[in-house]
């Protein structure tokens, strides 16, 4: 389960600044190592909230875990939080 969180973590990161390299591609034209600088800001949360899930369907697919009852677990989660 840590692997999985750090993966996770790691794609949503990803995600999020391809996301944001995609929308603002001409800020990176001629500079592409700019590209790797996260750390002037740069994220955009639905590019990694969309990685992370298609990557999460995956993993649990590839693990040949039940993927549906797997997100409704998670889903109760966090409900009960509330």
């Amino acid at each position: 389960s840590f692997d999985f969180c750090f993966y996770l973590l790691a794609v949503g990161i990803l995600g999020s600044r391809l996301t944001y390299i995609v929308q603002n591609f001409s800020e990176f034209q001629g500079q592409f190592f700019r590209i790797f600088k996260i750390w002037e800001g740069g994220l955009v949360w639905y590019g990694g909230m969309a990685c992370s899930v298609v990557f999460a369907f995956w993993w649990l697919w590839k693990k040949k875990l039940p993927v549906l009852k797997c997100a409704d677990a998670a889903a109760l989660a966090h409900a009960a939080k509330k």
